[in-house]
């Protein structure tokens, strides 16, 4: 899976060490589905981190990067979304 900051990239304080990012998502090679906490481990710059898909917001086209499905339940392999992570302590 790869993923990377959607156009509008947003991050809001839920809790007090907890916050969610909006990030574009693509599913290379992944058997079976991946629905709503579902905990990748991230790759950002040298860390590792766990992050929890707390919502997938939309499908959208590989070419064009337009909304196809609102809300889905899964995704699965070759799938393009825009989902919300929440990782369980700050980056920073």
């Amino acid at each position: 899976m790869v993923t990377g900051p959607s156009s509008k990239t947003t991050m809001k304080a839920i809790r007090k060490y907890v916050y969610l990012t909006k990030c574009v998502a693509w599913v290379l090679n992944h058997s079976g589905q991946i629905s709503n906490g579902y905990n990748p481990v991230l790759e950002c710059h040298t860390a590792h981190i766990a992050c929890e898909f707390s919502g997938i917001k939309e499908k959208v086209f590989r070419r064009s990067g337009k909304s196809t499905e609102d809300y889905r339940k899964s995704i699965k392999s070759d799938d393009d979304t825009i989902v919300f992570l929440v990782p369980p302590k700050p980056l920073w």
